[in-house]
This record gives structure tokens, C-alpha cells and sequence, in this order.
């Protein structure tokens, strides 16, 4: 996951009862990774900033088998 511009970014991705929340510094150059073991079929990756319009976000899911 990544972000930039001027703000913080939550990112929580969630599976089933599996649940991980990392926040970004969008005016640092930076990317992030995190390893979650799903807990359901499903998976949700949602962005939350208090300031959504100054910030851009993005972020990639790799299934490792």
C-alpha cells in the first residue's frame, strides 16, 4: 500500500475475523507492506483519510500459495 499528497491514509484490510490496520504519512515518500492470513473466501482493503480530496492512494493484493 502507498499514498501521497498532504494527510494520513488508514488502510484495514479485512477477511473473515482477520482484521489488519496499518496508517500512512502521505507526505512521505513511502510503501508498505503487511502479510494477513485470511480467515474467509472474502477480502476488503479499505482507505480512510480525513482528508480524502489532498491524498491519493493505491495498494496491490498477491495471493502466495
Amino acid at each position: 500500500m502507498t499514498c501521497a499528497g498532504d494527510g494520513t491514509v488508514t488502510f484495514t484490510a479485512v477477511s473473515g475475523t482477520a482484521r489488519a490496520v496499518r496508517r500512512l504519512d502521505c507526505t512521505q515518500p513511502v510503501t508498505k507492506a503487511f502479510r494477513l492470513t485470511t480467515a474467509a473466501p472474502r477480502l476488503a482493503v479499505l482507505a480512510d483519510s480525513a482528508t480524502p480530496e489532498t491524498v491519493g492512494t493505491a495498494y496491490m493484493v498477491r495471493r502466495a500459495d
